[in-house]
């Protein structure tokens, strides 16, 4: 699942390859796969082919208020944050029983979790949010800092 480098505009496009993105990119997703397993969390084809493409990368961005924030798709270092927020897993759980941990957005205060078909979830506190129907699609929303649909 290689996306189209012109699905992105092109200020996330640029924020991409800063992070060290590129068309074609592929990395090795195993040490995901077992520890998310491992902590309960549901690895699937969705997930494996998001992440490698896109694991590991680290975007900093100016949201509209100007303040700057962040977006990690490295789901092991989400999980060291995840842990003490089991209750917010829980119920975002669940909700959508087959979702999986890829990262953190602003500043790690927004879970990012995806479903088996794709979609990315943002959970933050009791609120869980629909941020994009593909990870691409949620990498553009969060970085061009537009509007979540509350679930």
């Amino acid at each position: 699942m290689t996306t189209p480098a012109l699905h992105f505009s092109n200020e996330v496009r640029h924020l991409l390859l800063e992070a060290g993105w590129y068309a074609g990119r592929t990395i090795n997703t195993d040490a995901y796969a077992q520890q998310l397993t491992d902590a309960g969390y549901n690895w699937s084809e969705a997930v494996e082919e998001f992440m490698r493409e896109f694991g590991g990368l680290h975007l900093q961005f100016l949201r509209h208020d100007g303040s700057m924030a962040s977006l990690q798709l490295e789901p092991l270092v989400a999980l060291q944050y995840q842990q003490p927020a089991q209750e917010t897993f829980y119920r975002a759980n669940l909700r959508i029983p087959t979702i999986c941990l890829i990262g953190q957005a602003y500043m790690e205060h927004l879970i990012l979790l995806m479903d088996q078909a794709g979609r990315v979830y943002g959970s933050f506190d009791e609120m869980l949010y629909l941020v994009g129907n593909t990870g691409a699609d949620a990498i553009q929303a969060i970085c061009l800092d537009l509007p979540f649909r509350e679930l």
